[in-house]
Parts: C-alpha cells; sequence; structure tokens
C-alpha cells in the first residue's frame, strides 16, 4: 500500500485566509423538499439543510453568471472564489464561509401525489420505496462571511438566483425544495436575458401560495407535453371506466414503433380489436429528449405489438441530462405567487448524441442532429401549433400565453 507522506509546507502554502464580516438570512422553504440528505432522495430529519449543499447551489448559480469566460479561466476563478485542488496539489480555501443554523424541526410527511409530474420519483415503485417529503414552511438561518466586495460582486448576486429560482433536495428544476428569504429581491426577466436565458412570468395568474402556484407552473408542463389538444389527441369514454386518452401528437412513440418494428396487432386475438401502425407522416425524431434525460417510454398495448418498456438516454455512456427548463412559484412584492419558468441556456443540447435502449432488443444510437432536425417542425403538431422550431421554445409560448391555438 502507498503511504501519504506527512506535507511539510508551511500552513498558509497555497491558502487564502477569508475576511470580512457575517451576513445572515432568514430562510424559508416554500414547497415541499424531496431528499435533502448526503445520500440521493434521502432526508436527513437531524440535519435537513447542509452547508455543503448551499455551497454547492451557489456554485452552480455564480458559473451560470460568468458569461463570455473561457473554460480554463472560469476554473481557476471558481477555484480562488469557492475553493478547491490546483493542479500541483495545492489546496485551496474558499474565501466564502457558509454556517447554517436550522430555526425549525422539519415536517416530515409520506408522498400523497402532490404535484405528480414533478415529484413522481417519490412514488413507491416494485424497485424503490414511497419517500417522504419535507413540508414547507421548514426554516433556517444562512451565514455568509467574506470580503465586502467579493459579496457585493460574486456571493450575493449567486444568492439571489438560487433564492429564486434553485431550491434544496432533489427535483428543484421542477420546483420541488424552493425558497425564499427576506430581503432579497428575485431576479427579474431584464436580468435574465443578460446572461442568457429567458424567464416568463405569468403575471396574471396570481395565488396566495408558493404551493398553489407551483401547482400551476407544473401543471402547465404537463398539459404542453401530455394534454389533450396540444400534446395528445382527444381521448373517448370507455362504458363505465376512466377515459381512455387520445394518441400522442407527438413523435417519439410511433419513432420507437418503427425502430422496433413490432407494431403489427396479432392477428385474431380479441385483445387487439384494431391495428396501431405508426404514422408515417410524422418524422422519426426525439424533441422532447431537450426537457432532460432519461426519458422512460411504457407502451399500454405491448401485448397487441407496441414496444416494450423503452428508455431514451444521453449519448457516450452519460446517465442523465439535466433540464435546461427551470418551473417555479415566483414571489411578487404584495407576497402572492405566480408561476414562472426560466429557460437557461441551452446550445449545448445541439450537440449532445443520443441512444435508445429498448428493453428486449439492442441499443441504437443517434449522433447530434440525427434526433432533431428543426425542419421537421412543421410535422410535429405542438410544435406547429405553436409556430416554433423546438420543444424548448413552443413551451415557453404555451407557458406564456396558456395556449398555442
Amino acid at each position: 500500500m502507498k503511504v501519504r507522506m506527512p506535507d511539510k509546507r508551511p500552513a498558509s502554502a497555497g491558502i487564502v485566509r477569508p475576511s470580512g464580516r457575517w451576513r445572515s438570512f432568514d430562510i424559508r422553504l416554500v414547497t415541499p423538499m424531496l431528499g435533502g440528505g448526503v445520500s440521493a432522495m434521502e432526508r436527513d430529519e437531524s440535519m435537513p439543510v447542509r452547508a455543503a449543499s448551499i455551497r454547492g447551489q451557489l456554485r452552480y448559480w455564480w458559473r451560470l453568471l460568468q458569461s463570455g469566460i473561457d473554460g480554463k479561466s472560469l476554473f481557476t476563478k471558481e477555484r480562488s472564489i469557492w475553493g478547491g485542488v490546483a493542479d500541483t496539489g495545492e489546496d485551496h480555501a474558499s474565501q466564502v464561509i457558509l454556517r447554517v443554523d436550522c430555526t425549525s424541526k422539519p415536517d416530515p410527511f409520506p408522498y400523497n401525489g402532490i404535484a405528480e409530474y414533478a415529484l413522481f420519483p417519490a412514488r413507491k415503485t416494485q424497485t424503490t420505496p414511497e419517500r417522504k417529503l419535507i413540508r414547507e414552511g421548514l426554516s433556517f438561518r444562512l451565514r455568509i462571511a467574506c470580503d465586502d466586495a467579493l459579496y457585493e460582486q460574486h456571493v450575493l448576486p449567486a444568492l439571489r438566483w438560487w433564492l429564486t429560482f434553485g431550491g434544496l433536495g432533489a427535483r428543484t428544476r421542477r420546483g420541488a425544495g424552493s425558497l425564499e428569504a427576506t430581503g432579497i429581491e428575485p431576479v427579474g426577466a431584464d436580468e435574465a436575458e443578460k446572461v442568457g436565458c429567458l424567464l416568463r412570468i405569468r403575471e396574471r395568474d396570481v395565488h396566495d401560495s408558493a404551493i398553489d402556484a407551483w401547482k400551476a407552473a407544473i401543471a402547465l408542463l404537463r398539459e404542453f407535453r401530455q394534454g389533450e389538444g396540444i400534446g395528445r389527441a382527444p381521448g373517448h369514454a370507455s362504458g363505465n371506466g376512466p377515459r381512455i386518452p387520445g394518441e400522442s401528437l407527438w413523435p417519439e412513440a410511433d419513432s420507437i414503433r418503427r425502430i422496433a418494428s413490432t407494431h403489427a396487432i396479432r392477428r385474431g386475438d380479441s385483445r387487439c380489436p384494431k391495428d396501431r401502425a405508426p404514422d408515417m407522416s410524422r418524422p422519426l425524431a426525439f424533441p422532447r429528449a431537450s426537457f432532460g434525460l432519461p426519458i422512460v417510454f411504457k407502451f399500454k398495448d405491448d401485448r397487441c405489438g407496441d414496444p416494450s418498456q423503452t428508455e431514451l438516454m444521453p449519448g457516450n455512456g452519460l446517465e442523465r441530462m439535466a433540464s435546461p427548463v427551470i418551473l417555479t412559484a415566483y414571489r411578487k412584492q404584495n407576497g402572492r405567487y405566480v408561476p414562472a419558468a426560466l429557460l437557461l441556456p441551452h446550445e449545448h443540447i445541439r450537440h449532445i448524441s443520443l441512444t435508445l435502449k429498448p428493453k428486449d432488443q439492442e441499443p441504437r444510437n443517434f449522433e447530434a442532429g440525427e434526433w432533431w432536425s428543426e425542419a421537421d417542425a412543421e410535422r410535429v403538431k405542438p410544435l406547429k401549433m405553436c409556430k416554433a422550431r423546438n420543444a424548448l421554445d413552443a413551451f415557453m409560448t404555451f407557458f406564456h400565453q396558456g395556449t398555442c391555438r
């Protein structure tokens, strides 16, 4: 075994000592938090809010605000402010010190179906238990120490973006674990535009609680992707049973049917009353991949020839790609809330590859440009309705207007 030799450098070598006064912020959870502990999706009731998690969030939003800086310079600058390890192995202490004091006891509760389109990972499945969430209302005090100039130029902007669009725990891009703080103004649309983001705020959709505004934001995403008249064809009644949803107006399901070549109905099977062949007028494409990956496609009629469960993954062995769309409850000056959507810079999505992984077939890879072409937008009804060339632009239009008709 290799023995690590003691570091004989002076204690101050390569280390920047933080200075400056402490600032305190009283922060409150305004939507339920999923997870937040050391392990993914797991809560820690003894330490529901961790300074390390907040530091990671602040670093992320700080990076977003550093537009125009090349990768190496960004890395060096980030390390000098937030800490890190140099190429030579020297430790760089952060110039920003964070402390968290919890001021209220967490109130865990079992997942009850709230905002299911956002919090579906909390559901019980065959392989995972039901997750408990921490109820909104949890409050804590965040204390930050750093140099005054550093605070004004770097820390405060990152803090404002985190409190406006970020959160704690899992599923923060879908509005879980959202926060607000006394004395911190939310980021506005003009500020967002300056760093290449698009912020849509539904000013007319006003709610007394953050929970209701959050639910409204999530409902708009669900409506866009799966709602009748935009994401799906109209459904139909089925006797006394639940209404049967119409077919998807997006091309992904039919693309998988065409690739799998399993759409032919088993003749003579009374459970399969009609053919379900792919609509060949739609392109072979996966436009909704831009909302984040993986996507799991579960087909209802696999016994009648539909494909088995299929997963759409980012290529190159990656497991996930974060969504560039953030949904949240946006706090107004009068203390009320409205739904809001932030579209982050997303040029990188054009250059990713995808892997389609059917449960019982060999994976199929799609290089950048193969899984979506904006030339096909006219052949995808939701995009044509919204007069958009891609799914992200179409959604932001739909979110702002509430319709594309």
